[in-house]
């Protein structure tokens, strides 16, 4: 909520100013996917009482879409864990099927930051983000990016298929994309 308010005020301050928007800063828009990496979008979604859901979908150097998995989650609804829960699981799923260089990328700034800072410290989530980091060091060539909510469309679809769909396993969700498309 904090760094909501501080972004707001930001915003408010650049346009006081003349300045529409902030350009645009290192590692907050897809980068360009190098030949034998694979880029990983990932998001969560959750419903109040009901439950998350996490989506991922991956990305071959040749922007083809190579898998989209989500999963529901009944117990967690919280924003942050879920975004953290879609980030390790993902991490998870890549290493299990020997895809170790890859570009992470999420629209949740605080989980790329925290990520980024090495902090597992957070309260809530903590031992996943313990998790996340040791996952980090399994992966021979790893980054973590900022993506706006723009970018992340396709894992954010596939997160809301499996939150309205409720199966508790991976499943993928390539056909839900292909309707959209």
């Amino acid at each position: 909520m904090s760094e909501w308010s501080v972004a707001q005020e930001t915003t408010t301050a650049r346009r006081r100013h003349g300045q529409s928007r902030a350009p645009p800063s290192p590692n907050t828009i897809p980068p360009p996917i190098p030949e034998g990496f694979m880029l990983v979008h990932f998001d969560g979604a959750t419903k109040a009482l009901v439950g998350g859901a996490i989506g991922f979908v991956g990305l071959s150097s040749q922007r083809a879409i190579s898998f989209a998995l989500g999963r529901f989650y009944t117990a967690f609804d919280h924003p942050f864990l879920i975004e953290l829960m879609a980030l390790r699981d993902d991490m998870r799923w890549c290493l299990s099927h020997s895809i170790t260089n890859v570009l992470f990328c999420g629209d949740a700034q605080v989980v790329i930051r925290m990520i980024a800072a090495n902090d597992s410290s957070h309260a809530l989530g903590g031992a996943i983000l313990k998790e996340v980091q040791v996952l980090r060091t399994s992966l021979a060539r790893v980054s973590f990016h900022f993506a706006p909510c723009r970018y992340n469309r396709a894992a954010h679809t596939v997160a809301k298929h499996a939150l309205s769909s409720m199966v508790p396993h991976l499943v993928d969700h390539r056909i839900v994309l292909f309707s959209f498309a």
